[in-house]
């Protein structure tokens, strides 16, 4: 659970996370996700934006965590939808409980699966991540009117076969054409 405190001079944005791991089907809040258990005594995610409501700031909501990503990523199409579907009942479980009351305090909706220029080189994956961020991201505008943000990693040191920047960014282009991703933060590779 990531949340930057502070007095800010204007607006200032965090990020939490609502489910730390699908995996291990564990959420840092009082969920109702079937066969999900919390894993703090008490509701992290009230408090983080009972917070930031307090002090002017806005939280992105991370959605689910899956290990299996770095494997399986968007080359298992019946995973990466299930995954997706996950986020979306995420999104509508952490909507429900906190969106009436702390609804100012939430930024929007981080799908955290990061997609990178050495595992999507291929046009089918690319156009699987396209149809799920479409999925999420028209789900998330009806039910919430909240952006979704994603962070996509570039690295040009991968070994192997991979997509150069042109590439990288045609791929972009391509995806945003399907999906209305209303943020995009590159991660820079250096990390």
């Amino acid at each position: 659970l990531f949340l930057m405190i502070r007095r800010p001079p204007r607006s200032t944005q965090g990020v939490s996370s609502a489910a730390s791991d699908v995996y291990k089907r564990q959420a840092w809040y009082p969920t109702s996700l079937k066969g999900y258990k919390q894993v703090t005594n008490y509701d992290a995610l009230a408090v983080s934006l009972e917070e930031a409501q307090k002090f002017n700031i806005t939280v992105w909501i991370g959605l689910n965590d899956n290990s299996d990503w770095w494997e399986l990523s968007a080359s298992d199409e019946e995973w990466l939808i299930n995954e997706f579907e996950i986020g979306k009942q995420i999104i509508e479980d952490v909507w429900r409980k906190y969106g009436a009351k702390y609804g100012s305090a939430i930024a929007g909706f981080y799908p955290v699966f990061e997609v990178d220029n050495l595992a999507f080189s291929k046009k089918e994956h690319q156009q699987r991540m396209a149809r799920v961020y479409k999925d999420i991201v028209d789900f998330t505008h009806k039910l919430t009117s909240k952006p979704v943000m994603i962070a996509p990693y570039f690295d040009e040191f991968f070994l192997g076969p991979i997509m150069n920047a042109k590439e990288f960014a045609q791929m972009w282009a391509d995806i945003v054409t399907v999906a209305a991703i209303d943020i995009i933060a590159l991660q820079d590779g250096i990390g």
